[in-house]
């Protein structure tokens, strides 16, 4: 019981954590110059000018540009989760004027200040694909298209899915048999770096599995 209680008081500070580290990116967002941010991120405003929308696989999100609180444009009254909160604030803040598509993938290990994240990423990842498509290739192909992904020339099946306007990420499986199980490499845009964080880069990679798990299984 004690044990349960520490862990909770420990979540608890975490998450507080994470909402101080969200309000000091509002802040930051906020005095930022909002045509250099739209130029930046290829984002458009929208509602009078009031919100930047922006467009994830799974949702279009609306950021408040004179509070720099997120909503969904499905459901403005829904809680937009805080993980979800600073991905999204870090892709407005973060964009360099350099940002931009180079249409060169690469793998996760190969991209510039991000490698040392591989092992903890493919943990996250791998498992995660491959619990979901593993015999249902189709499925994935069929979450893929509801995420208005673009169909990739690479393995059994792939997907490109566009986490944001600037940072597509191709997600590639191979099918196993008897012998060998599942492959997954999933390919990120050279200059992702430029359009985000590096240490968002795993957090894309995540958010866009988890999409199409979800959209599989509503599928």
């Amino acid at each position: 019981m004690r044990r349960m209680k520490v862990r909770k008081e420990s979540e608890d500070k975490q998450m507080d954590n994470y909402e101080k580290v969200l309000l000091h990116d509002r802040e930051m967002f906020l005095r930022e110059d909002l045509e250099a941010v739209l130029r930046r991120t290829g984002l458009a405003l929208v509602q009078e000018g009031r919100y930047a929308a922006v467009p994830m696989p799974d949702e279009v999100y609306l950021a408040d540009c004179r509070t720099g609180i997120i909503c969904r444009s499905s459901d403005p009254l829904e809680k937009v989760d805080v993980h979800t909160q600073l991905l999204i604030m870090h892709y407005l803040i973060y964009s360099r004027e350099t940002a931009r598509i180079s249409g060169r993938e690469l793998p996760f290990r190969e991209i510039k200040g991000v490698g040392h994240f591989e092992a903890a990423f493919l943990r996250e990842v791998e498992p995660l694909l491959k619990s979901a498509f593993a015999g249902r290739l189709d499925a994935f192909r069929e979450a893929g298209r509801k995420l208005q992904g673009e169909p990739a020339a690479y393995g059994d099946a792939s997907v490109k899915l566009h986490i944001f306007p600037n940072i597509p990420v191709t997600y590639i499986l191979f099918e196993g048999d008897d012998e060998f199980p599942m492959n997954i490499n999933i390919l990120f845009d050279e200059a992702v770096t430029h359009c985000i964080h590096p240490e968002d880069v795993p957090v894309v990679g995540e958010y866009g599995a988890k999409a199409l798990v979800r959209a599989a299984e509503i599928w």
